[in-house]
C-alpha cells in the first residue's frame, strides 16, 4: 500500500490482525512504541598561580582551582501502535503477494480486497422496533397497500395473510437472535457480505444510520478472509426433522430447521460472497493547494 495515502478506517479488528502479525514477525506483535531523547551540557572553569617572589630554596609553590556546572534534559514519548499495526499488516500482505483483488479468481481461505459501495445494516435497531406495535402495523399496512394495487380482489386476502404471517415470523425471529451488524460491499454486480464486531467499529453503527441511513457514501475497501462463495440456491429446511433428531440429537435437529430460515430472512443471500472482515477503510482525498 502507498505509505503517502491517508486512510480513514471505519472498521479494524486488532485481535485478528495481531494474530497474523505475530506469525509474520518472530518477536510477536508490537504492543507499545517508546521514543527517548536526551541532551546534556557541562561547563568547567580552572585557575592556577605561583609565588610572586623568589624562594630561598630551589622550589616552586603553585595552586589551582577548578569549578564546573552541568545540566541534563530528557524527554520520553510512548506511542500506541494500534493503527500502525493495521498499516504494517496491509503493507506485508501486499508486498508478499498474499492478497487477492479479484473475487472471481479468489479461493476460500485467502486474503481478499473488495472495493465498492458500502451498506451497513444494524439488526439491533430492527430488534428494538420489534417491540413497537405501531411499527408492525406500519409494515403490514405497507404490504397491504402494495397488494391492493397488484392483486385481484379474490386472491388479495389470502396473499395479504401470507405476507402478514411472514412478517410476524421475521419479527419473532428478531427477538431471539443476537445483536449483529452486517456490512455489504458491492461493485460490478458482485457483493461481499460480512458481520462486524461492534467494539471494532471506529464509528457506531447507530451514528451511521442517523447520518446516512443504510448506504455509506464513498468508495470503500474491505480486507478480510474469503470464507463463502455464491450459491445457486439457499439451503432449505428439512420437511421432517424427526429423522434428523433421531440421528443427530434434538439440538442438531432443531437447528437444521431454524438455521436455513434464519439465514433466509436475516443472513447472507445466495448471490453474495462471504468474508470475515479485518479492515474497512477509504482513502482520504488531499486538498489541492495549487
Amino acid at each position: 500500500m502507498d505509505g503517502s495515502v491517508i486512510r480513514d478506517f471505519l472498521y479494524h479488528d486488532p485481535q485478528r490482525i495481531g494474530s497474523f502479525l505475530s506469525q509474520f514477525n518472530a518477536d510477536g506483535v508490537l504492543q507499545s512504541l517508546k521514543q527517548t531523547s536526551g541532551s546534556g551540557q557541562t561547563e568547567t572553569r580552572s585557575s592556577s598561580g605561583g609565588l610572586g617572589a623568589k624562594a630561598i630554596v630551589n622550589a616552586e609553590l603553585r595552586s589551582s582551582l577548578q569549578t564546573g556546572d552541568s545540566s541534563q534534559a530528557g524527554a520520553e514519548r510512548t506511542y500506541d501502535p494500534l493503527w500502525t499495526n493495521a498499516r504494517l499488516f496491509l503493507d506485508h500482505i501486499v508486498e508478499h503477494g498474499l492478497i487477492e483483488t479479484s473475487l472471481s479468481s479468489a479461493r476460500l481461505g485467502r486474503f481478499v480486497l473488495a472495493k465498492g459501495n458500502l451498506q451497513i445494516v444494524d439488526i439491533g435497531l430492527a430488534r428494538g422496533a420489534y417491540e413497537l406495535d405501531t411499527f408492525k402495523s406500519l409494515v403490514r399496512g405497507g404490504n397491504g397497500a402494495t397488494s391492493q394495487v397488484k392483486l385481484k380482489h379474490q386472491n388479495r386476502r389470502s396473499q395479504h395473510s401470507e405476507v402478514s404471517s411472514t412478517i410476524d415470523f421475521a419479527f419473532e425471529m428478531l427477538g431471539i437472535l443476537p445483536h449483529t451488524i452486517q456490512a455489504v460491499v458491492s461493485s460490478g454486480g458482485r457483493s461481499v457480505w460480512s458481520t462486524l464486531k461492534s467494539d471494532c467499529m471506529a464509528i457506531s453503527s447507530s451514528d451511521l444510520v442517523l447520518k446516512h441511513s443504510l448506504d455509506i457514501p464513498g468508495q470503500w475497501s474491505m480486507v478480510g478472509i474469503l470464507d463463502a462463495l455464491p450459491e445457486d440456491n439457499l439451503p432449505e429446511a428439512p420437511s421432517d426433522i424427526v429423522p434428523v433428531m433421531a440421528e443427530h440429537g434434538f439440538g442438531v435437529g432443531l437447528l437444521s430447521l431454524l438455521a436455513p430460515i434464519t439465514r433466509q430472512f436475516l443472513g447472507r443471500q445466495a448471490s453474495h460472497y462471504g468474508m470475515t472482515p479485518l479492515l474497512i477503510f477509504r482513502d482520504v482525498e488531499v486538498a489541492d493547494r495549487s
